[in-house]
């Protein structure tokens, strides 16, 4: 046994020399403790802001109610372009992000464009394989891609459809087709690009019940003008995957993208006759099954067809590029000579 000496090595009095060294690794691991806390923070600072501006922009553009350029006007009086009822209503369900359901009869000039087959063999919903509207009380302009291989006989014109589910055909509301006439440049390019995308379609008879036609432009190269707010309706697939069309009405806001921007001047071949629209960081767009549908601005408190949906990647996604449009105005005269030909 032995006694503890002071000058002994194993003198218990050696301690507060260990004791010494604990408050250097204490501070050691306070600070990897407060930059491993710092750094958890920044990632999840990051993550939560992340969340919050993916889904503040998606809340914003889902009820784009306040972004639809506003008009008053009285149908009754109105020869064009004015909606037949608000165009936005409370509650309205989104479907894809930046649109949703329109108002029921909000837009009297948009028809679809199906088959008779279609309409005869009608079990559970209507399949439209384009859309129009209409210019006079029996003149339809459409996409010309939309009528390819299309037998005039067998086309059939429906107007004042809202739901395709619940659309009950009749005389009043299902036309028959006298005559199409494509543009006759019309063709696509070994890129893939429709040039002269647009048709004219007459009817048998005159629309019935059908008090209100689209607004066309003037005649202008520069209409419409980049960055103007436009709309766009139709019953195309709600995602690009989709087999089926959307069931209800759809309306979405886009903006006009400028003729020289990098993504449009990729997929235009001519800005004189073709523009984009879309939204260059939303994941939106017009697809397949919108294809004639019109594209509107506001002019002198009235709509007018300022495109019409020719074609667009195949994601339906503005993100990755634009959605290209046949630029109306710049056929107004070939519109007024085609009429005159029927």
């Amino acid at each position: 046994m032995r006694f503890v000496r002071d000058n002994d090595p194993y003198n218990i009095r050696q301690e507060p020399s260990y004791i010494q060294q604990r408050p250097r690794r204490s501070r050691r691991f306070l600070f990897i403790g407060i930059a491993l806390c710092v750094a958890c923070l920044a990632v999840i600072g990051a993550i939560v802001l992340g969340v919050i501006l993916v889904y503040g922009i998606r809340f914003r553009y889902r009820n784009p109610s306040q972004y639809l350029p506003s008009i008053t006007c009285d149908v009754s009086h109105a020869t064009c372009g004015c909606p037949g009822r608000p165009l936005t209503q409370k509650n309205s369900s989104s479907r894809i992000v930046g649109g949703q359901d329109a108002v029921e009869n909000s837009w009297p000039w948009v028809v679809a464009l199906t088959t008779a087959e279609d309409v005869l063999n009608l079990k559970t919903s209507l399949n439209p394989f384009c859309a129009g509207f209409i210019i006079s009380d029996d003149i339809i302009i459409t996409a010309a891609h939309c009528l390819k291989n299309v037998n005039s006989q067998r086309l059939r014109i429906l107007t004042g459809v809202h739901d395709l589910r619940s659309f009950v055909p009749n005389s009043k509301n299902t036309y028959e087709v006298y005559s199409i006439i494509s543009h006759e440049d019309y063709r696509v390019t070994p890129e893939n690009i429709q040039l002269n995308d647009i048709a004219l379609i007459k009817l048998r008879q005159k629309l019935s019940g059908i008090n209100n036609r689209l607004c066309l432009p003037s005649t202008s190269s520069t209409f419409p003008k980049s960055k103007i707010i436009a709309v766009v309706v139709g019953w195309g697939k709600l995602q690009a995957s989709s087999s089926r069309n959307s069931p209800t009405l759809q309306q979405l806001v886009l903006p006009i993208v400028s003729d020289n921007n990098a993504k449009c001047k990729q997929h235009v071949a001519n800005s004189n006759i073709q523009f984009c629209a879309g939204h260059e960081t939303l994941h939106v767009d017009s697809c397949a099954g919108d294809s004639g549908s019109p594209l509107m601005i506001v002019e002198n408190n009235r709509y007018v067809a300022a495109g019409l949906v020719s074609y667009g990647n195949k994601q339906c996604d503005s993100s990755e590029s634009p959605g290209i449009y046949t630029r109306i105005s710049f056929y107004s005269q070939w519109i007024n000579q085609t009429i005159k030909r029927f």
